[in-house]
């Protein structure tokens, strides 16, 4: 099957991860959530760059329940794509190890789970090769 242009990825990347946060889609969450994988797996390792890079930028907005959001779109982007964590963890780990400080504490504790599954996820990937 033929992909949807790059322009129509982004838009719906963008409007998936905007909606993580937005307190009126609350109990939408998990079914968000189940599109952010289903999207990740679509596109694979490599295809999800993009999506990685828009979830790690929404950790810095403004709402803290945006931020959450981010935090549970990346770990939902690393549980459907394991090869993901070694190629797109680097860029995350800036990203997650400034909300320890954030002053939200589910943001803080979301941020300290999801830094401690991607320690966990690389040692064991290490120990593999």
């Amino acid at each position: 099957p033929e992909r949807p242009p790059a322009e129509q990825l982004r838009a719906l990347e963008k409007a998936l991860i905007s909606r993580l946060g937005w307190p009126p889609a609350a109990m939408l969450v998990p079914a968000l959530l189940g599109a952010v994988g289903a999207l990740a797996a679509s596109l694979g390792v490599d295809g999800c760059k993009p999506l990685h890079y828009e979830l790690c930028m929404a950790t810095q907005a403004d709402d803290e329940a945006q931020r959450r959001g981010a935090v549970r779109g990346l770990q939902r982007l690393y549980t459907t794509l394991p090869d993901a964590v070694l190629v797109h963890s680097p860029e995350a780990v800036p990203f997650l190890s400034e909300l320890l400080e954030d002053a939200d504490p589910e943001a803080r504790a979301c941020a300290l789970e999801l830094l401690n599954t991607l320690e966990q996820s690389n040692a064991g990937l290490l120990e593999e090769d």
